[in-house]
């Protein structure tokens, strides 16, 4: 089965060496927010040796290069995949407007880089209704391009308990973006995402995993949540 990805680690995690006999990963777009599909592209006055000494990962100016180019529709649309797969934890950057022309994902990766000057630029929060409606736009691009039956929604939440015990956020951080999520998922439904096609955990197996490879968060979890999630896959295939 092949696998487009435009989420986060959180499904990109989910495949591993053994899963490779089944599943096909064709392309992962991160920290590219879906609402960014309703602006246009942004050309950067740089040269390609100062990108890569502010942006020294490979992976990093991929996705940075992607959000600048907003080419997730064309690629959607040249690709040859199964199935597109949305989550909606790396929603949780908000747009940041480029001057006047445009806005982008507002990423660590873009802050971090300093291309631009996001500290005093105009933002749009996660959680705002202007957001809301900009991502409901950008998913029906994406419908238009593919229909509802090919979409999957990884419909995960955060959490804030380790499996060592311990809490790894505020109690207040991650219910705010609990219910940014909810309401992105609760979107997709309204916009024809079938039932069928949202991936739903059991509350009791979302717990971060204090040894995660990228470290503890509250969307890093335990191995049995990936398991749960490939196990999905998996019934899409009968």
């Amino acid at each position: 089965m092949k696998i487009f990805i435009a989420g986060s680690c959180v499904t990109r995690d989910a495949f591993t060496p053994d899963t490779k006999i089944d599943f096909e990963i064709i392309d992962y777009y991160a920290r590219y927010s879906l609402a960014r599909l309703n602006y246009p592209a942004v050309t950067l006055d740089i040269s390609d040796t100062i990108f890569e000494k502010k942006v020294p990962s490979a992976f990093q100016r991929k996705l940075l290069k992607n959000d600048f180019s907003n080419n997730l529709i064309e690629n959607i649309r040249r690709a040859d995949f199964d199935y597109l797969v949305i989550d909606c934890v790396d929603e949780r950057f908000g747009l940041v407007r480029y001057k006047h022309l445009s806005y982008l994902t507002n990423s660590d990766e873009l802050r971090k880089a300093d291309l631009i000057n996001t500290k005093t630029a105009l933002k749009i929060p996660c959680d705002e209704r202007e957001f809301h409606h900009f991502w409901r736009n950008g998913l029906k691009k994406i419908i238009e391009e593919i229909g509802v039956n090919k979409i999957i929604l990884n419909n995960i939440y955060w959490t804030n308990n380790l499996n060592n015990g311990e809490t790894i956020s505020t109690k207040e951080n991650v219910e705010r973006c609990n219910k940014m999520v909810s309401e992105l998922y609760n979107i997709a439904k309204k916009e024809g995402i079938p039932e069928r096609n949202f991936v739903n955990y059991p509350h009791d197996i979302l717990i971060g995993d204090v040894e995660h490879r990228w470290g503890a968060s509250p969307f890093h979890y335990v191995r049995e949540v990936y398991d749960f999630y490939i196990k999905y896959m998996h019934t899409l295939k009968k």
